[in-house]
């Protein structure tokens, strides 16, 4: 997330009760629901958000996912642009054990999981790409048994949410279809109303397979798209998310907002080697 140094008289009218302060105070593109640390020469330091009519917002309370808390700046934005039912699409990038997954399921169900939400269902999506050259090939079974190999990611989020809730819980919003898991290659032609839809490693889906997939999604459905970039294997037309990612449509629009969060909080170790092998 980017920090902006700024006069501490800034920051100050900030929090002035009376004062409105827009990107324009700031010189920088208008981007709504983009969030921003802007700090000065003193201790002074701010987290803001620009709201969909430019104006910054001081971000003055903790924000929490049920038991999820956030561990940076970046991932208090990014929890409130996925808890915004106003924004029908968040995408999120950035490097493994950013917290992208995790928090986008503990959003997903924390929604769906809310008897006044309009979204009643979870729908995870995987692109089945495989890393490299090396492919498992065929597998044997239904299309569930032939996913779940790719559905690694998503398992250990929804273990790490569910915590000590009673065993058999995910079995049973399963069987309730309360969350269910698609391929994104079979999604041509469908219609998605209602629901949470959640697209890890979106970064390997080609511009026009993601014009197909961004184009399905409904009445009162929201699609929150998750990928780093640095690892697209999409050469055949080019990185559909990287395409909405440079769209000044995209950038502008109130209807969509956008986290890059760089710190990884897997471990040490996942650290050092993530950054060796840039």
């Amino acid at each position: 997330m980017e920090t902006l140094q700024v006069d501490k008289q800034l920051i100050d009218r900030l929090f002035a009760n009376d004062a409105t302060l827009t990107t324009d105070d700031l010189g920088i593109e208008p981007e709504p629901h983009r969030g921003l640390i802007l700090k000065n020469n003193t201790d002074s330091s701010a987290l803001v958000m620009i709201q969909s009519d430019l104006s910054l917002k001081p971000i003055k309370q903790k924000v929490r996912i049920d038991n999820i808390l956030p561990k940076a700046a970046e991932q208090t934005i990014y929890m409130i642009q996925l808890l915004n039912s106003n924004l029908p699409l968040v995408m999120a990038t950035g490097p493994a054990g950013t917290g992208k997954t995790l928090l986008s399921i503990a959003a997903g169900m924390h929604i769906v999981l809310n008897s006044e939400a309009k979204q009643t269902k979870l729908i995870l999506c995987k692109n089945l790409s495989e890393v490299g050259n090396h492919r498992i090939g065929a597998v044997p079974g239904g299309l569930r048994e032939k996913i779940d190999p790719y559905l690694a990611c998503y398992k250990d989020a929804l273990d790490y949410y569910l915590g000590d809730r009673p065993r058999g819980m995910l079995d049973a919003l399963e069987a309730q279809e309360i969350i269910e898991y698609r391929p994104v290659n079979i999604l041509r032609g469908a219609s998605i109303r209602n629901a949470i839809v959640i697209v890890d490693e979106a970064q390997n889906i080609a511009k026009a397979d993601m014009r197909t997939i961004c184009t399905r999604i409904g009445e009162d459905s929201r699609m929150f798209l998750l990928g780093d970039i640095r690892q697209s294997d999409e050469s055949h037309g080019g990185s559909g998310m990287k395409a909405l990612l440079d769209s000044h449509l995209i950038r502008e629009s109130s209807l969509v907002a956008h986290s890059n969060l760089l710190i990884n909080h897997r471990s040490e170790l996942s650290k050092l080697l993530d950054k060796a092998l840039e």
